[in-house]
């Protein structure tokens, strides 16, 4: 399973902390997305 993990999760020991970037990023590309539309 780790090999799975991306490289900007690897980043971060602490899961909760990788948990927070992985919703910014989603955060992020949703809205850019929400703008397309």
């Amino acid at each position: 399973p780790e090999k799975q993990l991306k490289p900007k999760e690897k980043m971060f020991s602490n899961p909760s902390m990788a948990g927070i970037t992985l919703e910014k990023e989603n955060y992020w590309k949703n809205k850019k997305e929400a703008r397309k539309n």
